[in-house]
C-alpha cells in the first residue's frame, strides 16, 4: 500500500479513538435497494469516509467488528489459538495492515475500547482490509430467495464465487462479517486435505496467502512489553 494510504489508515484510526458517538446514520435512507445500499456503503470506504460505515453493515456486524477489536489489540498466542480459526484468522489479518502504529497507539486504542467511549465497530483499522477484499468488485443484481436476500460479486465482470447477503433492519442493510467468513472459508478449502492434518491451517494459509508479511510476531499482544 502506498504511504498516503497508509496516513490515511493512521489518521481515520486516530479519528475513530477520539470519537464519542456512534455515527449509525448518513448510509442509507431505509427506503433504499440493496444495490443502493452497497453503493453508499462503497464509496464511503473508497473515499475514505469510514464514519459513515456503520450505518450500512447489521447488527450482527457491529456485534462482530465491535467485539473482534479486544482481541485485536490484546490477544496473545495461546489466548488467540482458542479462538475459532475464522477469528483468529481476522484478528491476525488486521494486526497485518497495522504494523505501522506504534505501541502508544495500541494503548490509547485500548483506554478508549475500556471507556466504551464511542469507538466505532467499522473504522480506520478496517480500510486496507476493505481495499483489498473489495477492490474493483461490483455488486450483480440482489434476489431474494427463500427468505434470503444476496447478489453475486464480481471483479472485472468474473464472479469471485461469493454472494453479499442483505438483511433488512430498518432499511437494507450489508452482512459485512457474513462475507469475511464466506471468503475465510472459500479460501480454507484446500487445506482441509490429509497433507496439511495437524497443522495450523490458518497459519499456512496466511503463509501461502502473503509470504513474508505474516511473521509468527502477529501472535503477540500489540499492548504487551516485549521481554
Amino acid at each position: 500500500m502506498y504511504a498516503s494510504h497508509r496516513l490515511y489508515a493512521y489518521t481515520l484510526y486516530k479519528a475513530a479513538l477520539i470519537s464519542a458517538v456512534l455515527l449509525t446514520l448518513g448510509c442509507a435512507p431505509s427506503k433504499d435497494t440493496p444495490n443502493q445500499v452497497y453503493e453508499r456503503f462503497d464509496a464511503a470506504w473508497k473515499g475514505s469516509e469510514m464514519e459513515k460505515l456503520d450505518g450500512c453493515v447489521s447488527n450482527s456486524t457491529l456485534g462482530y467488528f465491535g467485539g473482534i477489536q479486544a482481541w485485536v489489540i490484546r490477544g496473545d498466542a495461546e489466548s488467540l489459538r482458542r479462538l475459532s480459526a475464522f477469528d483468529r484468522y481476522m484478528v491476525l489479518m488486521i494486526r497485518m495492515r497495522l504494523d505501522f502504529l506504534e505501541r502508544e497507539d495500541w494503548l490509547d486504542w485500548n483506554r478508549v475500547l475500556e471507556s466504551g467511549d464511542g469507538s466505532k465497530a467499522l473504522s480506520g483499522y478496517l480500510l486496507e482490509l476493505l481495499e483489498e477484499e473489495l477492490f474493483e468488485t461490483s455488486l450483480g443484481s440482489v434476489d431474494s430467495i427463500n427468505g434470503t436476500t444476496a447478489g453475486r460479486l464480481f471483479r472485472a465482470g468474473v464472479p469471485i464465487g461469493i454472494s453479499l447477503h442483505f438483511v433488512e433492519e430498518n432499511g437494507w442493510k450489508i452482512e459485512l462479517s457474513r462475507f469475511f467468513r464466506d471468503r475465510f472459508e472459500q479460501r480454507l478449502k484446500p487445506y482441509l486435505s490429509d497433507h496439511y492434518k495437524n497443522r495450523d491451517l490458518v497459519w499456512e494459509l496466511l503463509k501461502d496467502q502473503y509470504g513474508d508479511q505474516a511473521q509468527r510476531g502477529l501472535y503477540r499482544s500489540r499492548i504487551a512489553k516485549e521481554s
